[in-house]
């Protein structure tokens, strides 16, 4: 088993797992060393084959991953952990890992977590971008999930 710490990245709304805002951290912690996952949201990383999508609320895709990865990849065949795990959120993927540090509690599976551009009040952020962006990321959000549905 190898002793180098995993890096979970935790993408925003889109669920891209290609954007930039995901391989940067993804690469830097490659190069320091860690090995990296980027988590991909039910639904968006694959066709859908479930009634169930992804949504800001929802820690369950997320705690899947860190479970897999915690007993497969950190733990060794008595069940201790002998690597570290942190993680990091983007946006909506903040609130995400935020959440999902807040419900898991003294069970949460990282040893830090980070959040980037967390939105605080999704209210007003989600009115700020359907009034400033032509509808532009409406159309986006919307043409990527139903390619994914076809």
């Amino acid at each position: 088993m190898s002793d180098r710490p995993i890096m979970v990245v935790v993408p925003g709304l889109s669920g891209d797992t290609t954007n930039m805002y995901c391989l940067s951290p993804a690469y830097k912690a490659l190069e320091n060393d860690y090995d990296c996952v980027i988590v991909g949201y039910r639904g968006l990383s694959l066709p859908i084959k479930t009634p169930r999508v992804y949504h800001g609320a929802d820690t369950d895709d997320l705690n899947e991953v860190v479970e897999y990865l915690y007993y497969e990849h950190c733990c060794d065949e008595k069940g201790i952990q002998r690597r570290r795990m942190i993680a990091i959120g983007v946006s909506l993927g903040a609130q995400i890992l935020g959440l999902y540090a807040a419900r898991m509690g003294e069970k949460n599976r990282f040893d830090a977590c980070v959040g980037v551009g967390c939105s605080f009040n999704n209210h007003e952020m989600l009115k700020f971008i359907k009034t400033s962006c032509f509808g532009v990321y409406d159309y986006v959000i919307g043409r990527n999930l139903a390619l994914k549905t076809i």
